[in-house]
């Protein structure tokens, strides 16, 4: 068997002009690509929704039934999360600090928010956990929309 050597010539290396030049391409590229990256409009709306059914809990009168009902909101929510991901590409390692500051502060939150609303119905009519459900509700979508900008300002600057 022979061996075949091909004349390849050495590749040439760019200058500075042309270096800059792919890097504002790359730049530009990574700008397009953050404002096209935005999380469905029902993503924060679905997870607060599940937020506030999680945080409404201490409402219903029976320990199975609640269990059953925790059960569920916990394995949506798990499932939402995962097909954010497989729909988006949004990954929750990209965001930065101040996301996961943001995620850990809504997370805790809710359930500061779940603590009072079993507070609540401890000593008032169940209807009374619906105050901390609704504050749930709006910390989970204004957290989410927060992350949403976030995480594309960190695509942006290439985080």
């Amino acid at each position: 068997m022979e061996n075949v050597h091909s004349s390849v010539a050495p590749q040439a290396y760019p200058d500075r002009e042309q270096a800059d030049e792919a890097l504002q391409q790359l730049d530009a590229d990574r700008a397009r690509l953050a404002d096209r990256l935005v999380a469905r409009p029902w993503l924060y709306l679905l997870f607060a929704v599940l937020a506030a059914g999680y945080v409404a809990t201490p409402a219903v009168p029976s320990d199975g039934a609640r269990g059953t009902v925790v059960g569920i909101l916990l394995a949506a929510s798990i499932l939402v999360a995962t097909g954010c991901h497989r729909l988006s590409g949004v990954r929750l390692g990209r965001v930065g600090p101040g996301g996961t500051w943001l995620l850990g502060g809504a997370l805790l939150a809710v359930l500061v928010l779940l603590s009072t609303a079993y507070g609540l119905a401890a000593s008032l009519p169940p209807a009374w956990v619906l105050a901390p459900a609704a504050a749930s509700f709006a910390v989970v979508l204004l957290a989410g929309r927060r992350f949403d900008r976030l995480y594309r300002e960190n695509l942006r600057r290439g985080r």
